[in-house]
């Protein structure tokens, strides 16, 4: 083995996974952030007095709690549900929906329709949940996540999501339990009763915290990586501000898109900067009551609002805020550099509240405070003009040495479970390139 150490590119939830099972073989590593803390988008915070709130709402598993060892220290969540606002009425999803007689008889005509393999996701979706429903539900809502047309999106766009059986079943015993169990949570072990949602007493930063004990001067913190040095096809170091660091292997979580710009002697990647992931702002307004939405998560594909989906976390977790008070989180996507990129927080906050009044009409009286949270690189946008690449990715980034975990650098719609499956897995496969060399 080498004897330069494995060099991690970020401690955020994904870095700090591989640090673990290179720590657990014993291989030496170096993790550069560029921030001045670990932990990334999977922060919490608690800024507003009695509120505790993340970037964007997270749960995780009982099962992946008990493999990261913090099992003791979650809470169990009893109930999660989502819904759908159309015309003015709330629908439960997705059987809320699903007892609509037009959509329900336009999912029926859509199995026995033979139409061949869709070829983009607006048509996944019509063969999948009927026209009506597609069209008037799921098309604007893709298209309001990823900012494309659903006819420029891959099909692939839906591999995620459980039949209805599955999410029936589930659903029945979420009930019998008394748990939020898990649906559409984790890709890549099963699904069942005994998988239920937690979380962390701390916020969902205590997993990246959890993570970093015992890793002392292996993290560098404000130290961004400036260039991947690769050479005849292998990554053999980066370069920091301190210099050149030599290393057996990279490990990135950085988003795919930005690797041919810090790799810019690996032709094979270049394809990968034209991958695109969607901008979202996060309004979170803080507001006395509870149980002021229709459920956990709301969904709201009509044009006339600016945003796509409201969460109302502490009907799940209630142990994030004080009594007798509540905070929605409000997703809108929009293009960096937008108007609405751009508004101030007051003016998001105004623009929300007058909106939700559709369904909360005392929601400005209820009103306490706001914070406006930005990301440009939210989810992945699973394009069809470079799904064929995005296909290759999962393989390799076709670099020798050069290892891209996490959703960002997998460019994957996968949850916390499945980071972390993955991103162990692969680390296990750059152990064994280092071990065969």
């Amino acid at each position: 083995m080498s004897e330069h150490p494995v060099v991690i590119i970020g401690a955020g939830y994904a870095g700090l996974v591989a640090a673990k099972r290179l720590a657990a073989e014993k291989i030496p590593f170096i993790i550069f952030e560029a921030s001045g803390s670990v932990a990334g988008l999977a922060t919490t915070f608690t800024d507003m007095p009695g509120f505790k709130y993340d970037f964007g709402t997270h749960l995780i598993t009982n099962r992946l709690a008990a493999t990261l060892g913090i099992e003791s220290q979650c809470r169990d969540v009893k109930y999660f549900g989502e819904s759908v606002v159309l015309r003015g009425r709330n629908y439960s999803y997705p059987f809320g929906l699903a007892a609509v007689p037009r959509y329900a008889l336009g999912a029926l005509a859509s199995r026995f329709a033979r139409n061949g393999t869709p070829v983009d996701a607006a048509a996944w979706a019509e063969a999948t949940l009927g026209r009506g429903m597609a069209r008037e539900v799921a098309i604007p809502l893709m298209e309001s996540l990823t900012g494309a047309p659903a006819e420029e999106l891959s099909p692939a766009i839906g591999s995620k999501l459980p039949g209805v059986l599955h999410t029936l079943m589930l659903r029945a015993a979420a009930k019998m339990s008394g748990k939020a169990v898990a649906i559409g949570y984790c890709q890549d072990l099963p699904e069942s009763a005994s998988v239920w949602h937690v979380y962390p007493e701390g916020g969902i930063v205590m997993i990246c915290r959890s993570l970093a004990e015992g890793l002392g001067d292996a993290i560098r913190l404000k130290t961004p990586v400036k260039r991947i040095v690769v050479e005849n096809g292998v990554a053999t170091g980066v370069e920091t501000a301190e210099g050149f660091q030599p290393a057996s292997a990279v490990i990135s979580t950085a988003p795919v898109n930005v690797l041919p710009r810090l790799a810019p002697d690996a032709e094979v990647l270049r394809p990968l900067a034209a991958f695109r992931y969607s901008s979202l702002i996060f309004v979170n307004l803080f507001l006395k009551g509870r149980n002021l939405m229709p459920n956990v998560a709301t969904w709201f594909p009509e044009e006339k609002y600016d945003f796509f989906r409201v969460q109302e976390p502490p009907i799940s977790l209630p142990w994030t805020v004080s009594e007798g008070q509540t905070y929605l989180t409000v997703d809108i996507g929009t293009e960096v550099d937008s108007p609405l990129w751009k508004e101030d927080d007051a003016g998001l906050a105004e623009r929300c509240l007058t909106q939700l009044q559709d369904v909360v009409p005392d929601i400005k009286q209820r009103f306490l405070g706001v914070r406006v949270l930005r990301t440009k690189i939210a989810y992945p946008v699973y394009m069809k003009s470079y799904e064929a690449e995005r296909l290759r990715l999962r393989e390799s980034t076709g670099v020798r040495g050069l290892h891209s975990v996490g959703r960002n650098g997998e460019f994957a719609h996968i949850l916390m479970e499945d980071v972390y499956l993955r991103t162990m897995r692969r680390t296990a496969a750059a152990v064994g390139e280092l071990n065969a060399a």
